[in-house]
């Protein structure tokens, strides 16, 4: 009875260092789940503000009754291409952004790119986009 004692001596500690092992790997986990969150939540946040910034054209175009951007609407374009290159820091909605309209005659839609890269992006990661396209009835 001794001798099984004494071989069972530290087994203890050994459960309560694998249970703490898998105690900081959940925590370490649920961490790391939560910084995704975060970063897909802003990610979701600039898609929503493309698309707001987009629509603006949108609008502008349904008003004029035109969605020729390069002749028609040439002002409005180049004030519109200013509101989406504000930056951030200067009341802008989107970070690094820049716009565009092209517009194609045999169609008659015209294809709106906003495009931005995040603050927190590398430099090798690639832009990103949100299109939409218009055509007057």
């Amino acid at each position: 009875m001794v001798r099984a004692r004494a071989n069972a001596a530290g087994f203890l500690l050994i459960e309560a260092l694998v249970a703490l092992l898998l105690f900081s790997l959940g925590v370490l986990g649920m961490v790391a789940l939560q910084a995704r969150a975060s970063q897909e939540s802003l990610s979701s946040e600039y898609r929503a503000k493309a698309a707001l910034l987009a629509n603006e054209l949108v609008t502008t175009m349904w008003a004029n009754l035109s969605t020729d951007c390069a002749t028609t609407l040439s002002s409005q374009l180049t004030v519109w291409k200013t509101t989406v290159a504000t930056s951030e820091a200067d009341g802008g909605l989107l970070p690094n952004a820049t716009g565009a309209c092209a517009y194609s005659s045999t169609t008659g839609v015209a294809t709106i790119t906003v495009t931005w890269k995040p603050v927190s992006a590398k430099s090798t990661d690639t832009s990103n986009s949100y299109v939409t396209k218009v055509a007057q009835p």
